[in-house]
């Protein structure tokens, strides 16, 4: 059969009419039935307006529903504002993390071959980035307690602490200053420690955020 005599084949109805173009591609699949072309554009007006309309709906509402469920999602022991972006517990920066401060009367724990006051002159040294050997302790008129003191090399200024031994802790301050670590009372940044081992003597910073920082000492680290 000659198309171009004939006709075209007519992809929607598959038979063979004369000029026929492929009306699905214009109009849209009608089952065989033709639209004209001003039909065809109202319906699609009408269906585009229906769209957009639907849309509108759906997200008013949805914001709606989500405003209404968000004014009471976020709290935390009513500290943390009602338009907080997580409903995660708030926690205040001025809670970092510290520790229970150390018994302060306990025994002496043994401290040999070194003695109370190289414990404490350690103490001090690793504490302020100072050579152990520069320290220099005093016994006060209370018993137990040393007078630790040092001058910085930069300008000769005299820097002093007060010491004690409670157990295994080390207990320490700044000269006649109150504090709660001396006190033994309320929380403290760090505790501090001492062991006695083969290798020697370790002080360690006992923190309770982070990790321990030691420093160790030989006999001849006194010297």
């Amino acid at each position: 059969m000659n198309e171009d005599k004939e006709g075209k084949r007519c992809k929607e109805c598959g038979q063979i009419v004369p000029d026929c173009e492929d009306k699905s591609s214009q109009w849209g699949d009608t089952g065989g039935k033709s639209i004209s072309p001003q039909l065809g554009e109202a319906v699609a007006k009408i269906i585009l307006a229906l769209v957009i309309i639907g849309g509108g709906w759906a997200y008013f509402f949805g914001d709606k529903s989500s405003n209404s469920g968000s004014s009471n999602s976020y709290s935390s022991n009513g500290i943390a504002s009602s338009n907080s972006p997580t409903s995660a517990d708030f926690i205040s920066p001025e809670m970092a993390k510290v520790k229970m401060a150390a018994p302060v009367n306990l025994a002496p724990a043994e401290t040999k071959p070194f003695t109370i006051s190289q414990v404490c002159r350690a103490t001090i040294a690793g504490l302020f980035g100072r050579e152990v050997n520069t320290m220099k302790a005093v016994k006060t008129d209370t018993a137990g307690v040393y007078t630790v003191s040092y001058r910085r090399p930069a300008d000769n200024q005299l820097f002093s602490f007060d010491c004690k031994l409670s157990g295994d802790y080390v207990i320490w301050r700044e000269s006649g200053q109150y504090s709660n670590r001396w006190s033994g009372t309320r929380d403290v940044p760090f505790n501090v420690a001492f062991m006695i081992d083969n290798s020697g003597l370790k002080i360690s910073e006992l923190y309770a955020g982070s990790d321990d920082i030691s420093y160790r000492y030989t006999l001849k680290s006194f010297k």
